[in-house]
């Protein structure tokens, strides 16, 4: 995944308007492959994705990048977008990590032992 901060997202600009219709966002990849993009605000530690752009047969694929990305950079997720699929990506996501998906404060250093 790439945020919009990163240098790195210039590069991909043409797939970001072309493919998703945005001029700035995060992309979301799988397999080396752009599958989605989102919009959100980020601040206080938190993501809320407010809008979100991308193939709906790998819509599984991108929340689990978009969750990893969180977990990564110890910040939360939240939004109605992501709160509507995060119950259905729940069921395949590894036991140890179920019980953080609708916690709001959950600590990042349990998730990295």
């Amino acid at each position: 995944m790439i945020p919009p901060s990163d240098n790195l997202i210039h590069y991909f600009g043409g797939i970001l308007r072309e493919r998703f219709s945005y001029g700035s966002a995060y992309m979301v990849f799988h397999n080396e492959e752009a599958i989605a993009a989102f919009k959100a605000n980020n601040r206080d530690g938190t993501i809320e994705v407010t809008d979100v752009v991308g193939d709906s047969e790998l819509e599984t694929a991108a929340l689990r990048v978009i969750t990893e990305f969180s977990w990564d950079h110890d910040t939360k997720l939240t939004g109605k977008l992501y709160e509507k699929h995060s119950s259905s990506y729940t069921q395949f996501c590894a036991p140890q990590y179920q019980s953080f998906l609708h916690r709001q404060d959950y600590p990042m250093s349990l998730l990295h032992n």
